[in-house]
């Protein structure tokens, strides 16, 4: 008997189904907007791509896809937007049913952790792997990058890429990890480059970078410049692309290491940071005929002949720099 996969082209009744998907999601998709309050579809801009940092990795917002919801066609929003809404309900359902809000919460977050696994494979940007016969998620490689046909699974058949393989998976996952030794842990506070501890008394030390600034560094909010120890949550400040983005969480931490004071012309105080904390900023060129300056498009050569044999200012591109690896004429975006 023959087991392998048949192909065809779309039917009447398939186009019909599709077209009906566009109708119930504009309903659906109001009703989902006045009960939470925002778009369930998604409708931040795309990052636009290009330049030398992570944005080079997504291509798709000049082929048009200048939303996060453009991702998608109408059948699988309205899946995702059904699939969101069921993993909502289903946390406040448990509680009501008497659960404990912890358990509720783990169980949630685990249909959450597929439900993303589900965004990942229903979308335009998946591809047909021809090896396997089967579906290969957006995230073939750590980037976005344009394809010309797509594959849709469908998320209640069963077959790769459906909602019961992929919380199988879900199960299988937390099933291994729940064999795992237990032993006692604690964490410890300090500085990675003097640990209290002997050589070699570790396997391996895990390190996060402070990213930190220092206290009074003045913060601009939509109540004016705040010194960062007294930012609260709800603050709304103004990001490095000029938008007002609202403090979500305050994060505090001991520190012992050195401080940077970083002087940016036209500020009236230095910026006091450490040298790990990431600065918007551009990495320019050397000047080739003035000392101390930097190849800028405001120099003597390009004002005065309208142009420089060099114009290295030509290739500058905005990035984020480690504080520490700044060095004078740099431009910082703060």
């Amino acid at each position: 008997r023959y087991t392998g996969k048949t192909y065809r082209l779309p039917t009447a009744r398939d186009l019909e189904a599709y077209r009906a998907a566009e109708t119930v999601l504009e309903e659906k998709r109001r009703k989902l907007h006045d009960a939470w309050g925002i778009d369930p579809v998604p409708n931040e801009p795309t990052p636009k791509g290009g330049g030398p940092g992570a944005e080079r990795a997504f291509s798709v917002h000049k082929y048009g896809l200048t939303r996060w919801g453009d991702l998608f066609n109408a059948r699988q929003k309205l899946a995702l937007v059904t699939g969101a809404d069921a993993v909502r309900r289903a946390h406040a359902e448990m509680l009501r049913a008497g659960y404990e809000p912890e358990f509720a919460r783990a169980v949630t977050t685990y249909l959450a952790v597929t439900f993303d696994r589900l965004a990942a494979a229903l979308n335009t940007l998946c591809r047909w792997q021809s090896a396997g016969e089967k579906i290969a998620d957006v995230f073939s490689r750590q980037a976005l990058p344009m394809v010309w046909d797509f594959a849709e699974p469908n998320p209640f058949g069963g077959a790769s890429r459906s909602w019961d393989e992929l919380f199988t998976d879900t199960i299988n996952t937390l099933t291994h990890v729940s064999l795992a030794p237990t032993c006692e842990s604690y964490s410890h506070h300090g500085t990675a480059t003097s640990l209290p501890w002997p050589d070699d008394f570790f396997d391996a030390v895990l390190t996060d970078p402070p990213y930190c600034l220092a206290p009074g560094t003045l913060i601009l909010t939509d109540r004016g410049y705040v010194p960062i120890e007294h930012i609260q949550v709800g603050d709304r400040v103004l990001s490095h692309k000029g938008r007002w983005a609202k403090v979500t969480r305050l994060y505090r931490r001991p520190y012992r290491g050195p401080i940077l004071r970083l002087k940016v012309a036209h500020c009236n105080q230095p910026l006091l940071i450490t040298p790990e904390h990431p600065v918007r900023a551009i990495a320019a060129a050397p000047c080739p005929y003035e000392r101390r300056a930097a190849c800028s498009p405001e120099c003597a050569d390009v004002q005065q002949q309208g142009r420089c044999p060099h114009a290295q200012f030509g290739a500058y591109r905005a990035d984020w720099i480690p504080a520490g690896q700044l060095k004078a004429n740099d431009y910082a975006n703060l």
